[in-house]
């Protein structure tokens, strides 16, 4: 787990790289408007690595691990990151439409991916934002690139986006059980990620560390993760049957469809 720092050789030939990318991959998202780049373009990014031993430091031994592979999970080695997905909509959605949130606040999107939440955050709410994704090269050659895309605005560079909003942003890759916990957010948002029941205790520990007294993490997943085991039932039965039950989770969204989804908001338990 580490906080990757973004040097000034690697953004310059990052956005050298994305002033030539003509076509993107857009998202529209309740009244929001967003943009991807292409898995092609993400993989000639990867290509031009400056060196493969950068992957190596990190975990990414195979930089294409996830872009090239049949499967959205390599359980430990790919944790689905370069990807938009479902319940990243139903986020977004609820933020814009319920939970109105405004800023700037502290927020933590955990297991960020495509980083489209973290991106709503930044540009609509003003808030600070740390993007957290198990594999170092999502953050920096997909996470990153959305990022700069999405904040840009009328004739700005690349590299003035990024003087403008990095004291905004910190991006921490690696497994959850070695988070940082110098830090307390407001609010933590994470999609998707609650799919293997392995991992419950170490989310449980970021959030126990990591959300401040007062604040809340909200989590969209589906009811139920066929061939996986988890999902949102199992979480909450899992929260609330910690110790003490040091938090309190309620189920404050449903989305019906062929797999039902849902939204659920955790707190400190406070009594």
């Amino acid at each position: 787990m580490g906080v990757q720092c973004i040097d000034k050789i690697f953004l310059n030939g990052l956005t050298c790289k994305l002033d030539l990318v003509e076509k993107f991959k857009s998202h529209k998202i309740g009244n929001c408007k967003f943009s991807t780049i292409l898995n092609t373009t993400c993989s000639e990014l990867l290509n031009s690595a400056s060196t493969v031993s950068e992957s190596h430091e990190h975990g990414d031994g195979n930089k294409q691990i996830g872009l090239n592979s049949p499967s959205d999970l390599t359980p430990g080695v790919y944790e689905g990151g370069f990807k938009v997905w479902e319940c990243s909509r139903d986020m977004i959605e609820f933020i814009e439409n319920e939970l109105k949130l405004t800023g700037p606040v502290d927020c933590l999107d955990l297991g960020c991916g495509s980083g489209i939440v973290g991106i709503y955050l930044l540009k609509l709410t003003g808030s600070n934002v740390d993007f957290q994704d198990f594999n170092h090269n999502v953050l920096k050659y997909y996470t990153l690139p959305n990022i700069l895309i999405n904040l840009k605005e009328n004739n700005e560079s690349f590299n003035e986006i990024w003087n403008k909003a990095h004291g905004r942003i910190k991006l921490i890759s690696g497994d959850w059980s070695n988070f940082p916990n110098d830090k307390k957010y407001d609010h933590i948002f994470s999609c998707e990620t609650i799919y293997n029941t392995d991992n419950y205790s170490k989310l449980t520990d970021i959030l126990l560390n990591c959300l401040s007294p007062n604040g809340a993490a909200y989590f969209a997943a589906k009811s139920y993760y066929f061939g996986v085991g988890g999902g949102t039932q199992e979480f909450q039965d899992f929260i609330k049957d910690l110790p003490s039950r040091p938090l309190i989770c309620e189920q404050i969204k449903v989305i019906e469809d062929c797999v039902e989804r849902n939204i659920i908001k955790i707190t400190h338990n406070s009594s």
